[in-house]
């Protein structure tokens, strides 16, 4: 669960946070959402294979946390430059 609660709750804070333009917090969302889409497609496809592997969980683990470094490295970077 942990994959899936931060990053939305690290974007909360982002969204009530001015130092974002509104199109950067919608990019961080946007990846984040997706990253966690990601997760769920990949678990229906291991599901439908009967393939419960370690590499299974750890490849659906990857594709969770690569949505909020993603969005994490879109918001620092519009950071930079605004400041």
């Amino acid at each position: 669960m942990l994959p899936l609660i931060s990053p939305v709750a690290g974007m909360l804070l982002v969204t009530g946070s001015p130092h974002w333009t509104a199109a950067q917090k919608a990019a961080g969302w946007i990846v984040t959402a997706g990253s966690g889409a990601a997760g769920f497609m990949l678990a229906l496809f291991f599901a439908t294979l009967s393939y419960g592997g370690g590499l299974a969980i750890l490849l659906i683990y990857f594709a969770l946390c690569t949505g909020s470094l993603v969005a994490g490295m879109i918001l620092l970077s519009g950071l930079r430059r605004a400041g």
